[in-house]
């Protein structure tokens, strides 16, 4: 029988889903030839054990008998560990947010600390096959080959950090904003959950919103609405630990506040750069795009936003 359409040459043996299930397979071999659950660097160290904490049912609380007996000794863990694992409000806690220690906990249970690496070689895998959706189809093997092999983006799979995960929800809010935007604005939360940095990831979700064509303001309402979820547990979890309902927050350190107040300044230092491209986005949104109070709306809230990054501190 003749193909139906004689444009459309019969289909072969999907190369690309073959492609792909050998590059997983590489993928998986290599990861668990090299993967080491050590610390190598002091980031890992406390995430494995704000991942250990949740899997235990502690919740925020590492539980090294700091509560019980607060001393300097049982603060510090290790040298270094201070600026990161630190006392809040007679618990020893985490400064980072807790999505990524959430997201590790089930694989910690059942893989001990090799569980926060393994959800890193699943994100890598993941952030490959979005880096692929996201790219014209003649330059998909071309994308993810930059990503994997022009980057140490990989070595990322090995380590018990949330940049890969962070980067995997990243990208699947792109990949999502033009057609299930509420799905892009919870993707975009969850990243900001694992790395406080996947906020500047926000003026990028704006172009993405808006070149996709009519309908943006919709689009972005209910990229604010699948946000606001993941958001409101970061500023609750931030309360719980830090007493402050603060969404980018690291705490003040009760033995050495200096320390997180410069770590959170860094994170900070950011922001006036996300508010300025999200003032001017906002503007240019109102002139080119909406219509009526709309246009009125957004010019506003753009000026609002220009001027806030004018008058605070913080933010300049």
């Amino acid at each position: 029988m003749a193909p139906l359409n004689p444009d459309v040459e019969p289909s072969a043996p999907n190369v690309w889903c073959v492609g792909v299930a050998v590059a997983l397979v590489v993928h998986a071999v290599a990861w668990a030839l090299l993967v080491s659950p050590g610390a190598l660097l002091l980031d890992e160290g406390t995430n494995q054990l704000a991942a250990r904490a949740m899997a235990a049912g502690r919740g925020f609380d590492l539980g090294n008998g700091y509560a019980e007996r607060p001393a300097a000794a049982l603060a510090m863990l290790a040298p270094g560990f201070s600026a990161q694992v630190t006392p809040q409000l007679g618990r020893l806690v985490s400064q980072y947010p807790p999505g990524f220690a959430a997201l590790s906990a089930p694989l910690t249970a059942v893989f001990g600390a090799l569980g926060v690496n393994l959800v890193s070689g699943v994100a890598v895998a993941v952030a490959a096959g979005l880096t692929a959706a996201l790219a014209p189809k003649d330059q998909r093997l071309w994308s993810v080959g930059i990503l994997l092999l022009g980057s140490f983006f990989w070595e990322y799979g090995l380590a018990a950090t949330p940049h890969a995960s962070a980067l995997a929800f990243g990208l699947g809010a792109l990949v999502t904003a033009a057609r299930r935007p509420a799905l892009a604005g919870l993707l975009f939360g969850l990243g900001v959950t694992q790395r406080l940095d996947g906020v500047l990831l926000l003026p990028a979700l704006i172009v993405a919103s808006v070149v996709a064509g009519p309908g943006w303001a919709r689009r972005g309402l209910f990229s604010v609405l699948g946000a606001a979820p993941p958001l409101l547990a970061l500023a609750w979890s931030n309360h719980e630990r830090f007493g402050a309902w603060s969404l980018l927050s690291y705490g003040v350190s009760e033995t050495s506040p200096a320390a997180h107040v410069a770590r959170t300044a860094g994170v900070s230092a950011h922001l006036g750069s996300v508010g300025l491209g999200l003032g001017l986005l906002l503007i240019w949104g109102a002139v080119r795009g909406a219509s009526g109070w709309g246009r009125g709306a957004l010019a506003a809230l753009g000026l609002g936003i220009l001027g806030l990054v004018g008058v605070e501190p913080a933010l300049r």
